[in-house]
């Protein structure tokens, strides 16, 4: 987290010092006003305090205002556009007695910043939101813990008051959760009655879910791994669309996927460079003699042989790029590029 830390008083500013030494940040700035900076390292507040905090707000994780929560709260409403994107603000008074947090208690990760805070200065962390005031589980924290991607974002808020009210919520999942659930939370099948939920979380990386006629909330696991081939010089929308119709042709999302993964002589090769920013991920490259090891494994072409002396490069970089390699889906070729994917079945896939 890249934190900011500001201060308005002499006290303020003693305070942010020892959070600055004590939190487990090494991108943690301390703004202070000009007649309190004793530190080359030390930043100044400049100008209008509510305007340096607009121009400041996003180019932080993380806020620490050690100040009253009125002048935070005058200062961040303008600026504030969605829990997705805020970031984490916590409010400290200059004694630290309290940390408070303030905006981005799940998502953006203010909970936990203020619990830090509070364990720091020997004070108390004030947390608000009813999932944690109740010692029950929210979805967007379960995402952000698990690594999960969200879709149907509208339907996180009625999902976390479900469960904090006590209504019954199904959970279907594809991977391993390794936490204590509610005890209104239930297992279920995809094929299973939901006669008595209220709403449901589904855990896939497919795209051919049922529909039910319930609120839900998907959760996209980062567990497939997409092996390109491609002769040389092919475009990053070639290599783009290749990906997406073989995720489309296996019911699977784009959100889900993990890495690029291809042979090492590919690795200024432009368009799988594009494709893999195009898709956020990044790019794994393995040598011949990493694929010639399991190359039998799958079926090989005599022409790629003849080429690169390796029989196929999709699905052996698809396979070789998993952790923990459960599935492969075969490849599928296309004019000049061969696309293959493999899913990764480790705990952090």
């Amino acid at each position: 987290m890249k934190l900011a830390i500001l201060a308005l008083t002499r006290g303020g500013k003693n305070l942010g010092v020892k959070l600055v030494q004590n939190l487990p940040y090494k991108n943690a700035d301390l703004f202070v006003l000009e007649r309190f900076k004793t530190e080359e390292k030390e930043k100044i507040i400049k100008g209008r305090f509510m305007e340096f905090v607009r121009r400041i707000f996003y180019k932080y994780d993380g806020f620490i205002f050690i100040m009253a929560a009125g002048i935070v709260v005058r200062a961040i409403s303008p600026l504030i556009r969605d829990k997705r994107t805020d970031p984490a603000v916590v409010v400290v008074d200059e004694k630290g007695k309290h940390a408070i947090s303030l905006l981005g208690g799940h998502l953006g990760g203010a909970n936990t910043l203020a619990e830090m805070v509070a364990e720091s200065t020997g004070g108390e962390a004030v947390i608000t939101t009813a999932t944690d005031v109740n010692n029950t589980m929210a979805v967007d924290v379960l995402a952000k813990e698990l690594g999960l991607s969200i879709e149907d974002f509208e339907n996180v808020k009625h999902i976390n008051s479900a469960i904090v009210n006590g209504d019954l919520i199904g959970l279907y999942t594809e991977i391993n959760i390794n936490r204590k659930l509610p005890p209104n939370i239930k297992l279920i099948g995809l094929k299973d009655e939901l006669k008595q939920s209220t709403g449901l979380v589904l855990i896939s990386n497919r795209t051919d879910l049922p529909c039910y006629n319930l609120p839900s909330v998907v959760l996209r696991p980062k567990n497939l791994i997409a092996g390109v081939g491609c002769r040389k010089g092919k475009g990053k929308d070639e290599i783009i669309g290749a990906i997406k119709q073989v995720l489309a042709l296996n019911n699977l999302s784009n959100k889900s996927l993990k890495a690029i993964a291809t042979i090492d002589i590919k690795k200024d090769e432009a368009g799988i460079i594009e494709a893999s920013r195009f898709f956020n991920v990044p790019l794994k490259f393995f040598s011949k003699q990493n694929i010639r090891e399991i190359e039998g494994n799958f079926n090989g072409s005599s022409f790629v042989k003849q080429k690169l002396g390796i029989s196929c490069v999709a699905e052996p970089c698809a396979f070789l790029a998993a952790a923990k390699p459960v599935k492969i889906y075969n490849k599928q070729k296309f004019d000049g590029i061969t696309v293959a994917l493999a899913v990764d079945g480790s705990e952090n896939g």
